[in-house]
């Protein structure tokens, strides 16, 4: 077994970056692209991308071992062994984030970073039933907007700026806010 939660933060090389772990920081060098890194925990996953502009992907259940692998494109692939939450961390750059049914997390919460208007979540469901919260600026503070259902889980995007729902055929149902809501449907 290893540590209840992990934080991967990113560095400069692509091939670079810092695990966090419940007791002692791991740095890895010579891990990029093509190589996965396994992490074995009980709780949550937290991954950060860099200042420059990131594509995440949480991998669906396409079988096998690769059930709910994270990875940043250019970076090597974070296999999490019985994690429960992750939380991608988009800090600057325009990010995108990929999220399709059959993950094997319970929640994701996506934080995209500076600048505004620029980060994207794209969540592909799997055919049932979605729920959209959008966030309302005049509570404060502000809760995220969610995402639950469909195959989705629980999926909150805080400081994401568009969200490119395909419920594949499921129902949507939106709950907007008091403002002026801005939302594009397409059958």
């Amino acid at each position: 077994s290893g540590s209840t939660d992990y934080t991967v933060n990113t560095l400069a090389a692509a091939d670079e970056g810092v695990i966090l772990t419940d007791t002692v920081p791991i740095t890895f060098l010579g891990y990029g692209s093509g190589d996965t890194i396994t992490l074995d925990g009980t709780d949550d996953l937290t991954v950060n991308g860099t200042e420059a502009d990131d594509a995440s992907t949480v991998i669906a259940a396409t079988g096998g071992t690769d059930r709910g692998n994270v990875t940043i494109a250019g970076r090597a692939t974070i296999d999490p062994k019985n994690l429960t939450d992750l939380t991608l961390g988009g800090f600057a750059g325009d990010d995108t984030f990929s999220i399709a049914a059959g993950h094997a997390f319970t929640t994701i919460a996506l934080q995209g970073g500076s600048p505004d208007a620029s980060d994207v979540a794209v969540l592909t469901g799997a055919g049932t039933a979605v729920s959209v919260t959008l966030a309302d600026p005049s509570v404060t503070p502000v809760a995220p907007s969610t995402v639950v259902g469909g195959g989705l889980g629980t999926v909150s995007l805080s400081g994401i700026e568009d969200v490119d729902l395909n419920a594949l055929g499921g129902d949507v149902s939106v709950n907007g806010t008091a403002a002026d809501d801005d939302l594009a449907y397409q059958p």
